[in-house]
């Protein structure tokens, strides 16, 4: 009784201290928060130099958050607070984890408490830290970059003030991923002020069957915009995902299928079902729809333009004839039987804005010719995007980024947006060092970057294949491999996408290969380029592979061929279909394709596939990956600069990438000597440009020869 009377006291005077808390730093107006379960609600708001934090949390122990480089306790910087059940008094903790083991009290206190307060169910509890604070060792740099946020309650305070001995259980913990410095989604809705209302149209799937023979699927179905008299704005989206589906909703593309005979062309289809995106079932006029308005991604709540900002809807030429295709990409992994729902639900008005937006493409094409090794700590590939692109296609003024959306898969774990002007590289207009294939939220640029005319543009994907011991290809499945960006501008031009690969010849020189059995390169480029199935390679019957070389079925076709798997598409590479794999029915994928082509030179090489031959290479080797890796990055790439009307502004040509005299330093702003993120061995795409060329074994005749084609 005694007890509870103390602690009802000491909540009255706790009630009355936070109602002074209207005063300095009690009075934050918080911008963003998130919920990171039902009972803990993080709020924050990002400053100049640092951020504060609010935690609501159902119970009276203490609250953790952290700050961990992949989502564990590990290296995790961590913050421990809680109220005293006795005094009332606030307090606390900057902790550092090693591993899955009671945090550690760092010897450097880099955080300030802001105040805190409890009532009969929750402690509420402020505090704030600097952005870096120079503790290279125990505390993680925060930023515009992918934050993991790692969070715990308890139900006791800590037993020795200081000492977190007291476990928070496995039910009282999580993780989720946010961006800390982005614009405030609640800010912009507060903010836009709107004399003519609002209008909402929703574009989803209709009860749409995701079988249980397939682990992966894209679906693309055809809708008719309502119809509107006249122009209007686009001002935001919001996803609208199935509960049942939440997990298998991968991505989702909103495109306008732009044709001067739209009407005529896209009508009939409006009650058609729907067919799996770029299969033979999927009707070829479905091909102009190219332009894509909306990107949403796993993890993403939706997005808010700018005020001075909007998406056209309806074509000024033919107004009440817009149409605009939906892709969904369904990952399905358990094989799991279902119904879907999903969609996109697009914001617009009649209140024109400014300025008319649009988005473009960058990046690398998805083709099997995008190949990161296995047992790679950090591979780094990039797509370029020419001088010659942006002079033809940005009008003189240039253009503005407003946002831009990252995508790549699940070996993903770093991706840089470069940007070149004049041969002196600029800051990046996005990068991320903790890309999580989970967190696809669009980025809002906290200031619009200017593109001119001349600017090149290189899309950096940083991977790891550390735990994988088969070569890993660009393709549509979330085990295959993506690097775009998808970015958001205006003024809108005619520019659909910018984007590389690797041409054909250089792909096989670079692995050392000159000749193939019963195929001459110009074949080959036609079946990679094309997917000419007549001219796939046929098995050699006048030249036997050697005693003892075995043919296996392709380690990554895992056996296992049906219609559905080989539907796969995404409609943003549409933009580049006469160089990516187009499945028909009957085809085998893309490794299939590469276990198809059998060497005949060089002699050492000779009956291999393509697939044994990289099986056979010694990845593990950093001088070899790392040759490897230059070669392509830093070798040729064959650029394509498309319109929206599916045109080239220019015949695909092969250049290398610019010659960087200024290369931008990440360390610029930064008051401090060096960042954390090397020495707790997070991903860095530069580490891959950084690796030792040495190494402790004897060069085999495989690898001398592989060596001796990359210089």
């Amino acid at each position: 009784m005694k007890r509870t009377a103390m602690r009802n006291g000491v909540r009255l005077l706790l009630l009355v201290a936070a109602m002074c808390l209207g005063a300095g730093v009690g009075a934050t107006q918080w911008t963003h928060a998130v919920q990171l379960s039902p009972n803990y609600t993080l709020h924050w708001r990002p400053n100049e130099s640092s951020v504060s934090f609010k935690i609501e949390a159902r119970t009276l122990g203490f609250v953790g958050l952290g700050f961990s480089p992949k989502g564990g306790m590990a290296n995790a910087d961590i913050i421990l607070l809680w109220v005293d059940d006795y005094t009332g008094e606030a307090h606390v903790g900057d902790y550092y984890a090693t591993g899955n083991a009671k945090p550690r009290r760092d010897e450097v206190q880099n955080v300030e408490l802001l105040g805190g307060e409890q009532n009969g169910t929750h402690t509420i509890v402020k505090f704030r830290r600097e952005w870096e604070t120079c503790d290279q060792l125990h505390d993680m740099a925060l930023g515009e970059e992918t934050v993991r946020l790692i969070w715990a309650l308890g139900q006791k305070d800590p037993a020795n003030g200081n000492d977190p001995s007291v476990w928070h259980g496995k039910q009282m913990r999580g993780a989720k991923s946010v961006y800390l410095k982005t614009a405030s989604l609640q800010k912009k809705k507060k903010r836009a002020n709107h004399q003519k209302p609002v209008r909402f149209w929703d574009v989803k799937m209709s009860n749409l069957l995701i079988p249980d023979n397939m682990d992966t699927r894209y679906w693309c179905k055809i809708f008719k915009l309502p119809y509107l008299e006249k122009k209007h704005h686009m001002i935001g989206y919001s996803p609208l995902i199935d509960p049942r589906n939440k997990e298998a909703v991968h991505h989702m593309i909103l495109y306008e299928c732009v044709h001067s005979r739209a009407h005529s062309m896209f009508a009939r289809y409006i009650a058609h079902e729907g067919a799996a995106c770029y299969s033979p079932k999927m009707p070829s006029d479905w091909e102009h729809c190219l332009t894509p308005i909306v990107t949403w991604a796993i993890g993403s709540e939706g997005e808010l333009l700018p005020e001075h900002v909007g998406l056209p809807l309806s074509n000024t030429d033919y107004p009440s004839d817009t149409y605009f295709m939906l892709e969904v990409h369904y990952d399905n992994p358990t094989f799991k039987n279902a119904r879907d729902n999903s969609g996109i639900r697009v914001h617009f008005t009649e209140e024109l804005r400014e300025y008319d937006g649009g988005v473009m493409t960058i990046g690398t094409t998805i083709t099997p010719l995008h190949m990161i090794p296995p047992r790679q700590e950090s591979y780094a590939t990039a797509g370029y995007c020419s001088d010659e692109c942006t002079s033809q296609m940005l009008p003189e003024t240039g253009i503005k980024v407003v946002s831009v959306v990252l995508h790549a898969h699940l070996a993903g774990r770093a991706m840089t947006l470069r940007h070149i002007r004049n041969g002196k590289e600029l800051a990046p207009i996005v990068k991320d060092s903790h890309y999580d294939f989970n967190y696809q939220q669009a980025r809002v640029l906290s200031n619009e970057v200017q593109i001119e005319q001349g600017d090149e543009l290189i899309m950096e994907c940083g991977y790891q294949t550390i735990n994988r011991t088969e070569p890993t290809f660009g393709g549509y499945s979330t085990k295959e491999e993506m690097c775009l960006a998808f970015v958001l501008y205006y003024p809108q031009t005619s520019l659909a996408g910018c984007y590389s690969m690797t041409p054909v010849e250089s792909f096989f020189s670079i692995l050392g290969v000159s000749e193939f059995y019963d195929m001459d390169m110009a074949k080959i480029k036609k079946m990679l380029l094309h997917n000419d199935k007549d001219s796939r390679p046929k098995p050699s019957v006048d030249t036997p592979p050697a005693p003892g070389t075995p043919f296996p079925d392709s380690p990554l076709g895992g056996g296992h061929i049906n219609d559905e798997a080989n539907q796969k598409a995404i409609q943003a590479l549409l933009n580049m279909k006469e160089f990516t794999i187009e499945p028909v029915d009957g085809a085998v994928d893309a490794a299939g394709i590469l276990d198809g082509l059998r060497i005949r030179l060089p002699y050492e090489f000779q009956n291999r596939t393509i697939l044994d031959h990289l099986q056979a290479l010694s990845w593990t080797d950093k001088l070899l990956a790392k040759k490897v890796e230059d070669a392509f990055y830093h070798g040729q790439h064959l650029i394509f600069c498309r319109r929206k009307d599916d045109s080239l502004a220019f015949l695909p040509k092969v250049q290398t990438l610019p010659n960087i005299t200024h290369p931008h330093q990440a360390l610029e702003k930064s008051n401090c000597p060096v960042r954390r993120g090397a020495q707790l061995g997070m991903y860095s795409p530069n580490n891959a440009n950084s690796l030792k060329t040495t190494i402790g074994v004897p060069l085999t005749i495989t690898m001398i020869h592989i060596l001796s084609k990359l210089h």
